[in-house]
């Protein structure tokens, strides 16, 4: 074996440990929003609605939003049914405004599937809404929000 085989073996051997390496390590973190941040809670309840989590989306709505309608009537409102897949709705927050106790969060909600196929590109359908919440006993709950089509 010539000297130049030796040099192209082992640039490819060191190639490939840099390659295992990156993909290997864990990626570093965004720093997430806190668990009681609007951001979070308004996630959390879009999150909850989608995966078919009455409950839980429940607990996260304020007591005078939470006297507006029975719970039972709440919970049949929003039924278990969970859209899993590529058509399942995906969220993004935008905007976090926050004016003393108050707090509204601008929601961006995407429908459907997206495919990058070479000649064309799946058009998704999107919304933005917002979602008002309060600060109650030093938690954000929400006083507010659209439901899931």
């Amino acid at each position: 074996m010539d000297r130049f085989t030796r040099w192209t073996l082992f640039a490819v051997a060191v190639t490939v440990a840099v390659a295992i390496w990156s993909a290997v390590r864990a990626a570093p973190m965004s720093p997430q929003p806190s668990d009681d941040s609007p951001a979070a809670i308004a996630r959390a309840w879009m999150a909850a609605l989608a995966d078919g989590r009455a409950e839980d989306a429940w607990e996260l709505l304020a007591p005078d939003a939470q006297s507006r309608e029975a719970r039972e009537a709440f919970l049949r409102r929003h039924p278990a049914i969970v859209q899993a897949g590529p058509g399942a709705p995906r969220f993004r927050v935008d905007d976090v405004s926050i004016t003393d106790n108050e707090a509204r969060v601008a929601v961006t909600r995407s429908y459907g599937a997206s495919s990058d196929f070479p000649f064309w590109r799946t058009t998704v359908a999107s919304d933005r809404v917002t979602i008002r919440l309060r600060l109650v006993d030093g938690r954000w709950r929400v006083t507010s929000a659209p439901e899931l089509p």
